[in-house]
């Protein structure tokens, strides 16, 4: 009887000590977040700069201020099974009237791996939120960097709220898979979503 009282002791005490090590971990209790997508590499798929008075608007003197326009777009396009590319496009427009002083365009994508488990709303979430919001902080340092070594001043652009950007999509059966139904509309028609932007004056 001892005996088995001695090792009841001894199993009680080594759950005890695995408690105490789960709630140093921080692990008590917690489930770790299901993970619905993976960022599989991203690159410049195609990037274009033009500066068609350079250099002699360098040593011009300017009597007004540039004004600097900015759009984005991001589309995404089936490649594989829960397998997507998301692309964020961006043009920026430097001008004085109608001198331009630069001209960017930069498409900057990222091939984006989908769980099977997800809902449909969740991978466009996913795609048109989420991954561009991942690629924006890389596009902003290319377009700073390229006006900068071109001999302009760099120009950096302003942040964008991708949370708060609207989606249009088309509406297809909710029984199908999500990522089938998500490749299923963008077979007739890509996931595009414009972000609206206002001109900036060139300090």
């Amino acid at each position: 009887m001892a005996e088995n009282n001695n090792i009841e002791a001894g199993k009680n005490s080594v759950a005890n000590r695995n408690d105490v090590n789960n709630t140093e971990n921080g692990t008590e209790n917690k489930t770790a977040p299901r993970k619905k997508y993976e960022i599989l590499n991203q690159f410049i798929k195609d990037l274009s700069f033009e500066a068609p008075n350079s250099p002699k608007i360098f040593f011009e003197r300017l009597e007004e201020k540039p004004a600097i326009e900015v759009g984005f777009e991001v589309n995404s396009n089936p490649a594989g099974e829960n397998l997507f590319e998301v692309n964020l496009h961006v043009t920026v427009k430097n001008s004085i009237k109608d001198r331009v002083l630069y001209f960017i365009e930069l498409s900057y994508s990222s091939m984006v791996g989908l769980m099977s488990g997800n809902k449909a709303e969740e991978n466009t979430e996913i795609l048109i939120r989420k991954v561009p919001a991942h690629l924006f902080p890389f596009v902003r340092a290319i377009i700073a960097g390229l006006t900068r070594e071109s001999g302009f001043p760099p120009f950096v652009l302003a942040p964008v709220d991708f949370d708060n950007v609207e989606i249009k999509r088309n509406d297809t059966q909710a029984t199908q898979p999500a990522n089938q139904q998500l490749m299923d509309e963008q077979k007739n028609e890509d996931n595009v979503v414009q972000i609206p932007t206002n001109p900036v004056e060139s300090k």
